[in-house]
This record gives C-alpha cells, structure tokens and sequence, in this order.
C-alpha cells in the first residue's frame, strides 16, 4: 500500500520494481523488465488508474467505524462489478500523514493540521467478509481496495477504525497480537489483485497469486 509514493521519486524511473508492499506483505508486485514499460506503468499508479485489492484480516470488523459511511456500492468504482456482493462496503475517507510524536508511524490527521504536518488524502473501501462473533469484536476477514496508495495506509485506516490488522506491532492491538504470536508473526495483509493497462498491448492485465 506504498506503490503511489514509492513510484513517485525521480530515481525510481529506471526498469525493476515499479512499487512496493509494507515489510511482511505477501502478494502481487509489479516489476518492468524495460525504462518505457516501467515510465507507463508509474504514470497508471500517479493518476491512479490501477485497480488494488488486498486481503487480510482484522482485529475487529471496520463496519462498526461509527464515522465512516457505508453503502452497497462506491459510486465511481467497479468494486462490486469485480467482486461478490457479500456485505455493505465501509468507505474510510480520512487525510494520512507523519505522527506528531513517533515519526517512524503515520496516523490519520485533523483537516486543519493537514497542510502543517504534511498530510494527504486517502480513501480506502472496506469489505467484510467474515468475521467471528455477532458484535464485530472478533478477528475478521476483509477485503480492502485502495484509491490511494499513501505510506500504511490500509494499516492506518484499520487502526483508526478500531481494527488494526492482527500481527501488525506498529498499529495493531496489543492484547490481541500477543495472544495469537505464535500464528501471526507478521501483519496479516496480502496484496490480493492488481489490474493495470498493458505498457505496449494497451489491454488490461490482471495479476493475483
């Protein structure tokens, strides 16, 4: 969940890896064996073109976010045409930027301190789809498509949700990662599926392990 911002340096246009995943993730990466597919792949994660879902499990169910708006379909997206309808999507539209005391963590921002501590908008779409328990407490398994792609952002917006991702040390919950480290040793988030335009053949592909 790093690609938009990982691609955008000007020393990151060379042929390799197009983005990058969080440590721990497992999943789709994309690498370009050549400079001109590599420039055209960049500018489909600039403009935001590239369709990502990840997989992974949370804390809790990110449904019970008291702010964040939930409905059957996110207008604009293809979500639901590429997926089965199997509950009401929670959408997380919340600005991420440095935290003001850790600054090796990110962490949803006031609108008014976006500008002063760099803050950028992000918008994640949260599906669940199964989760342990009636109350939503339990672990849960989600579905996760980015619009954006800002430094942990699935991470963030999990945790600021009150679903910080099992395994995760930097923003999951405590109590909880410690009863299951034997199981989960890592952040339990996959990257799932990627669709991009083909640099050459201008057709779409679609990638998942």
């Amino acid at each position: 969940d790093e690609g938009e911002e990982a691609v955008s340096r000007p020393e990151a246009f060379r042929p390799g890896i197009v983005h990058r995943l969080d440590k721990g993730t497992t999943g789709v990466l994309l690498i370009a064996r050549k400079y001109e597919a590599h420039r055209k792949l960049v500018e489909q994660f600039s403009s935001r073109s590239i369709e990502k879902i990840y997989l992974a499990i949370c804390s809790a169910d990110p449904g019970r976010y008291r702010n964040s708006t939930r409905r059957s379909s996110y207008q604009g997206a293809d979500f639901t045409q590429a997926l089965p309808r199997l509950a009401l999507d929670t959408i997380i539209d919340e600005p991420i930027g440095r935290h003001p005391i850790v600054r090796t963590r990110m962490a949803v921002l006031p609108s008014d301190e976006m500008e002063s501590r760099g803050g950028r908008p992000a918008l994640s779409i949260f599906r669940t789809l199964r989760t342990i328990g009636s109350d939503g407490r339990g672990l849960t398994l989600v579905l996760v498509r980015l619009h954006t792609g800002r430094t942990h952002q699935i991470r963030v917006h999990a945790k600021h949700c009150g679903a910080g991702l099992l395994g995760d040390d930097l923003y999951g919950n405590p109590d909880i990662n410690k009863r299951t480290k034997t199981i989960a040793t890592r952040p339990m988030l996959h990257a799932l599926k990627m669709v991009v335009d083909h640099p050459s053949e201008k057709r779409p592909v679609v990638d998942h392990p």
